[in-house]
């Protein structure tokens, strides 16, 4: 039934030229009589509506179908042929949700592979380890379960020459990451097995991570976005050990950073990315304390002033 009303959305918006409400498909669609007798309901718009929501999320690009603006939809091979091409809109999520997908586990003695600062651990040597199969996927539960497990999550520094992105995490964060609740200079997620890229290097997925990162926190433009994923624009620093607490697991920021481009602004793209803020390196902020632990570590070793400057 779901493909019927998706085939007689095509349909209209097809003929149509413009992007339609699910309102104004369905009008055109029942007065040009493309809806057939077992499709009934008095709210057809509602159930159209949410089969096209439905498709976009689960296919993203490969989907028929774009929002071209909140509640409008228009056909994607159609998007630069109609003389004017029209814009992608990107709903945002509500709440920034775990994958289903297990999250990806070092399965190596991490306190081994710390430095002698006792926090961070080179990148090179945890993709040695990735290499060599110490990793699995787990549930979050099991993860926090094991006490020697360390979830592998991103940690994108966003920056310009000057002054470093931050925010604070809000609600409708993950109350299981440990950046929940803080403020933070890192926008981060664990790492799935549906975010490993066989089409370059995507570092077992945490390049993926932190570019998906960027698209839905600040809402970085597909574009921009592709051009940071095969132009090499993430950089990898190092992973910081981020300790456990009663609601987050172990877990190893894999630290990166991506120089904000001068075309982009960043804006709160989802609701659980709250008070977006410049700050200057240089400066230590009055209230240190407010943030993620990994976030203290990097600024009060003075990391990221290193960063802007060498951006400088």
């Amino acid at each position: 039934m779901s493909s019927a009303y998706l085939h007689i959305a095509e349909q209209v918006l097809a003929s149509s030229g413009q992007p339609l409400s699910a309102a104004e498909i369905v009008r055109e669609a029942r007065r040009r009589r493309l809806v057939p007798a077992h499709l009934y309901g008095v709210r057809q718009d509602r159930t159209l509506q949410a089969r096209l929501s439905e498709n976009i999320a689960k296919y993203g690009e490969e989907s028929r179908f774009f929002r071209a603006a909140p509640g409008r939809y228009f056909l994607r091979d159609l998007q630069k042929t109609t003389g004017q091409e029209i814009g992608e809109y990107y709903a945002r999520p509500r709440r920034k949700e775990l994958s289903a997908t297990d999250v990806l586990v070092l399965d190596a003695d991490l306190k081994r592979l710390l430095r002698r600062d006792g926090a961070t651990v080179s990148f090179s040597k945890v993709l040695d380890c990735l290499s060599a199969g110490q990793y699995s996927y787990r549930a979050v539960e099991d993860i926090l379960a094991d006490k020697t497990a360390a979830a592998v999550h991103s940690f994108v520094v966003v920056h310009d020459t000057r002054r470093v992105l931050s925010f604070r995490c809000g609600r409708f964060f993950p109350r299981t990451d440990p950046l929940y609740g803080r403020r933070t200079i890192g926008l981060g997620g664990a790492v799935t097995a549906k975010q490993v890229d066989l089409l370059f290097e995507s570092l077992f997925g945490i390049v993926a991570s932190a570019i998906d990162e960027l698209c839905s926190g600040i809402g970085l433009p597909r574009r921009l976005a592709e051009r940071a994923r095969y132009g090499g624009e993430i950089k990898p620093w190092f992973g910081v050990h981020s300790r456990p607490t009663d609601h987050s697991p172990t877990t190893l920021h894999m630290v990166l950073s991506y120089r904000c481009p001068a075309e982009f602004t960043p804006t709160k793209a989802a609701l659980s990315v709250n008070d977006l803020r410049w700050i200057d390196p240089n400066t230590m902020p009055n209230c240190l304390e407010d943030y993620d632990t990994t976030s203290q570590f990097l600024l009060s070793q003075e990391y990221v002033r290193d960063l802007v400057r060498q951006a400088a």
